[in-house]
């Protein structure tokens, strides 16, 4: 809390001001100071110490100074508050202060009370607890605008990759798995749907002929002849074998024999039926032996059909064919076959294994007797088998893609390409929310967006307690305002206080009220009643001291708060002024400190004598042409306006002699004067004079305090008419003669009227 201004340099018209003797503040401080001489810089310095806002004081700089602004305040706690021109060490909050500045502030522009004031308004009015709340719904409005504006770069940078979504729908994206591969099918499937007529009539891929030798070629070279006996089997065999025979003897025997149909050797003619060979030869070559060597031709038959030529050739072809087939299929399916070279991986082997088995049925036919074992290991039974493995897988990769484009065209009789186009629009937004970029962009979102709804619940709780507060507080100060109004004998009241948040911002709005009328405080038009048409200048100002009041009547703080008055009224209404001043004098000894600045020594004077406290009275004069904050004594000053003149006036009456008659007759009127307005300051200001006086108590009722001096009216108006020819200095009235007596007896008139000793009388 300030106590005392220790010193003001370059700060507007205090270039140079140090204090000198007792200006400690007290509970009431006057300063007087004539206009332009320091009073609203005063006020500012004490703004800029109370909001710590360097700005005020730096516009106040001192022109043509080259010394940087400097102020330092003495503070209760006998610490030091000090601007060192670009900031304060310490500020102090509990400053109110009244004036220009606030009207124009928080109240109104002259024409209108603006947005601005309205939002201003409301911080003031609101109370300390309110502001509390509206503070941490400020700081809540920050916090948000920040995430808002995180949530904006990203915004951008999502509509850089989705520019016909929101944010919001964007995040809302589901993940899809294995997204590549349906994607890939549908973009299929679409491409499929396009080709719909095509897809139906194209011919899927064939499964290739499958490879085995035939089932009995080992059971065939295996067999000998069951029915023939070993003595004459083993007789056959030495037989060929003394004639060295044993490769093609055999079959050489059995062409013999169906040569020998009629008994007798086809070489030598001789008859057979005595050989004992031959008997041996027609039981070895008989019918079943003959049936085993068809059998044997048959074999060979059913290879060349199971792995000639022929089946190869047929194989080339599935194979061709399945590969134009696939060339159309590939890209409508998801699935493939695998490539073969026919050449090498089945045609190679078959005829490896082909050759094989000619070869050991060749062998068989040249001696059928003989049992001939295929050995499992040999090479062309190995790769003959892997030909046919590769051969069944191939089968079974054609089952597969013959599978899904049956599948295929089961869909594409129930297919929309419509509802495809979109699924697939979905499937890549899908994939494009969930790369990682995006990915991290949304989960960004998401948290801030949840971070902003937090911060818009938490502020949405505070404002419906901040309402239901601010609704009991304007309540209160509704009341309040409208009792100061009528107060100050305004003709309007206010209406409809409230508040709204038009723009994110707190308002306080109100009406003015006239005759049962409203009046918007908004600018309008000359043909319709508004704020700037309706109200005068001096009810204005009413308006603004009355919120001003209102205030501080809610304040639980005043008493530790210091109150400032920068010339509180406007109007010369000597009423009003007696209001202004009843108001100040209530909050003397509530409040820590009231400061009252004015050009006005009268009404300071009113304001400290009813005081009555212990007080401080200072003023600004000029000393080497900065002004400087001095003592001042109101009594002695005022003394030069009045209480000099009831000495003078006094003086001569008690038989002093004057050195200046004429002095003492111009002393008789102000005399008067000054006892009205002093009595009587809500009727008499300084430009009523003895004459609207006089009228006052001729025409005042009996009850009106005023109505007392009307025993004594012809008093006042005998001095009036002898103070005429002395009131106004001019060369002749100054050298009017003036009878000492005629001037003593009106001097005795005077002071019996000053000090009552007509109602003694009257009494008596």
């Amino acid at each position: 809390m300030p106590v005392k201004i220790e010193f003001i340099r370059s700060v507007g018209r205090f270039s140079d001001f140090t204090s000198k003797g007792n200006t400690t503040f007290f509970s009431l401080v006057s300063l007087f100071a004539p206009n332009g001489n320091g009073k609203s810089t005063l006020s500012d310095l004490l703004r800029s110490l109370q909001s710590g806002d360097a700005d005020i004081l730096v516009g106040r700089h001192t022109l043509n100074s080259d010394k940087p602004s400097e102020a330092a305040i003495k503070l209760q706690d006998g610490k030091q508050a000090r601007f060192n021109g670009t900031k304060w060490n310490r500020i102090c909050p509990d400053i109110a202060i009244f004036d220009e500045v606030f009207v124009a502030e928080t109240v109104h522009s002259g024409s209108a009370v603006e947005p601005h004031q309205r939002q201003r308004l409301h911080q003031v009015v609101i109370g300390k607890e309110s502001v509390a709340l509206q503070s941490k719904m400020d700081a809540i409005d920050e916090s948000s605008q920040r995430i808002k504006d995180k949530i904006t770069i990203i915004t951008d940078k999502l509509e850089t990759v989705f520019p016909d979504l929101k944010p919001k729908t964007v995040s809302d994206i589901p993940e899809i798995e294995d997204i590549d591969n349906k994607i890939k099918l549908l973009k299929i499937n679409i491409a499929n749907l396009k080709l719909s007529n095509e897809i139906k009539k194209a011919s899927p891929p064939q499964q290739l002929i499958g490879l085995a030798s035939p089932c009995n070629t080992a059971s065939c070279l295996a067999t000998g002849l069951p029915g023939l006996t070993a003595a004459a089997r083993e007789k056959v065999t030495d037989h060929l074998k003394s004639k060295k025979m044993e490769t093609k003897g055999e079959k050489w025997l059995q062409m013999g024999m169906d040569w020998s149909d009629d008994g007798y050797c086809p070489f030598c003619a001789q008859n057979l039926a005595m050989s004992p060979l031959f008997e041996l030869f027609e039981t070895y070559f008989d019918e079943t032996y003959k049936e085993h060597l068809r059998e044997l031709e048959q074999v060979g038959s059913d290879i060349k059909v199971a792995l000639g030529d022929k089946i190869l050739h047929e194989i080339q072809l599935a194979v061709t064919r399945n590969e134009t087939a696939m060339a159309f299929w590939e890209k409508k399916i998801n699935a493939k076959l695998p490539v073969i070279d026919v050449d090498i991986l089945i045609s190679s082997p078959v005829n490896l294994a082909f050759t094989g088995l000619i070869d050991l049925l060749e062998s068989k036919k040249q001696n059928p007797i003989k049992s001939i074992q295929i050995v499992p290991d040999t090479e062309w039974i190995t790769e003959l088998q892997q030909a046919c493995e590769l051969i069944h897988v191939y089968n079974e990769a054609v089952a597969i893609v013959c599978e899904q484009v049956e599948e295929l065209r089961e869909s594409l009789e129930a297919g929309n390409l419509v509802d495809s186009e979109k699924s697939l629009i979905s499937f890549l937004a899908s994939k494009k929310r969930h790369s990682p970029d995006v990915s991290d962009l949304c989960k960004k979102y998401i948290r801030y967006e949840a971070a902003k709804k937090k911060l818009t619940n938490k502020k949405a709780e505070i404002r419906a307690s901040l309402n239901k507060l601010c609704e009991e507080v304007l309540v209160k100060h509704g009341r309040n305002i409208n009792k100061y109004l009528r107060q100050f004998g305004t003709n309007f009241k206010i209406d409809n206080l409230g508040t709204n948040h038009i723009g994110g911002k707190a308002r306080t709005n109100f009406e003015i009220s006239i005759n049962d009328c409203s009046v918007k405080t908004t600018n309008g038009k000359n043909d319709t009643p508004h704020f700037g048409n309706t109200i005068s200048t001096g009810d204005k100002r009413a308006l603004a001291f009355a919120f001003f009041l209102s205030v501080l009547n809610q304040d639980a703080d005043l008493k530790h708060k210091m109150v400032v008055f920068d010339d509180p009224f406007s109007s010369l209404d000597s009423f009003r002024r007696s209001r202004t001043k009843d108001r100040i004098l209530e909050l003397v000894g509530k409040a820590r400190v009231v400061f009252v600045m004015s050009h006005d020594r009268d009404f300071l004077w009113h304001v400290s004598e009813k005081a009555g406290k212990q007080q401080t009275a200072l003023k600004i004069i000029q000393e080497n042409g900065s002004s400087v904050i001095a003592e001042w004594d109101i009594s002695a000053d005022l003394m030069d306006q009045y209480q000099k003149d009831v000495m003078q006036v006094r003086d001569y009456a008690n038989g002093d002699t004057p050195k200046d008659l004429l002095s003492v007759a111009r002393a008789l009127r102000p005399v008067f004067e000054g006892m009205f307005r002093r009595e009587f300051p809500e009727m008499f200001g300084p430009q009523q004079w003895l004459n609207n006086m006089i009228d006052a108590v001729v025409n005042a009722g009996e009850d009106d305090r005023i109505a007392r001096f009307k025993p004594v009216v012809r008093d006042f108006i005998d001095i009036k008419n002898y103070t005429n020819s002395f009131h106004h200095s001019d060369e002749k009235k100054d050298k009017v003669a003036i009878d000492p007596e005629e001037l003593k007896s009106y001097a005795v008139s005077v002071l019996y009227i000053l000090d009552g000793g007509f109602e003694k009388e009257v009494a008596a």
